[in-house]
C-alpha cells in the first residue's frame, strides 16, 4: 500500500454500507462481518486507484535544419502506468508507438505531431509537437534559360536562371563550375555565359 488506509463502514437497516479509498495505490480492502450472536465472514477484494491524468515531455525539436531528427518521449504516469502511446502527423492515421518509444521517435519531415497517452486508468492526454526544421528533400534543380537549347550555339550571352522546385525548408545555396578541372563558385540563382 502506497498510504495505508483504515476505516469502519457503517450498515444501514438493509445491511447496506460504504467505504471510501481516495489515496493513489494498490490495496487490499477485506471486510470482516459479524453479528451479535459471534458469526463472522469475510472477504477480499484488490482495488487499483490511480486518479493521475498522464502527462508527457518532449525534448529534441531542433533548431537547426536537419535531415531527421530523434524527439525524446518521457511518459509521466501514476501508479497504473502506460497503457497506450501513439502519434499522428498531420491529423493522419494514428501509429501505436507504445512499444517502441524508449529510445525516442524518428520525424523524417517537419509537420505538427500529435502524442496522446493513455494510462491504465483510462485517463488521457494530448501532447503536440510542431517540427518545423527538418527537411529530408533532395532539392530538385530547374535550369531556365529561355530560348537557349543546351548543346547550340549562340552569339549572344547566355543567362541561365536556376531554381529548386522541391520546396526544400530554408535557404538553397547554388555552386556552378564551368568546366574541369574548374573550382566550384557560389552564385545566388541567376547565372550569365559570356565569352570572356
Amino acid at each position: 500500500e502506497t498510504v495505508p488506509q483504515t476505516g469502519v463502514v457503517t450498515l444501514d437497516e438493509d445491511g447496506q454500507g460504504s467505504f471510501t479509498l481516495a489515496n493513489n495505490g494498490s490495496y487490499t480492502l477485506t471486510v470482516i462481518a459479524a453479528d451479535n450472536a459471534g458469526n463472522t465472514t469475510s472477504k477480499t477484494r484488490l482495488i487499483k486507484i490511480d486518479k493521475i491524468t498522464p502527462d508527457l515531455e518532449i525534448s529534441g525539436n531542433p533548431r537547426d535544419y536537419v535531415t531527421s531528427a530523434i524527439l525524446g518521449l518521457d511518459p509521466v504516469l501514476g501508479p497504473s502506468g502506460l497503457k497506450l502511446l501513439t502519434v499522428r502527423k498531420d491529423g493522419g492515421a494514428a501509429k501505436d508507438i507504445t512499444g517502441s518509444y524508449d529510445d525516442g521517435y524518428k520525424v523524417s519531415a517537419s509537420g505538427k505531431y500529435v502524442f496522446t497517452i493513455t494510462a491504465n486508468n483510462g485517463l488521457s492526454s494530448e501532447h503536440i509537437a510542431y517540427v518545423t526544421k527538418v527537411d529530408s528533400l533532395r532539392p530538385a534543380v530547374k535550369l531556365d534559360s529561355g530560348t537557349f537549347v543546351s548543346g547550340g550555339w549562340s552569339s549572344q550571352p547566355v543567362t541561365i536562371q536556376v531554381s529548386n522546385t522541391a520546396g526544400n525548408l530554408g535557404t538553397t545555396r547554388y555552386e556552378y563550375a564551368m568546366s574541369e578541372p574548374s573550382s566550384w563558385q557560389s552564385f545566388d540563382g541567376s547565372l550569365t555565359v559570356r565569352e570572356d
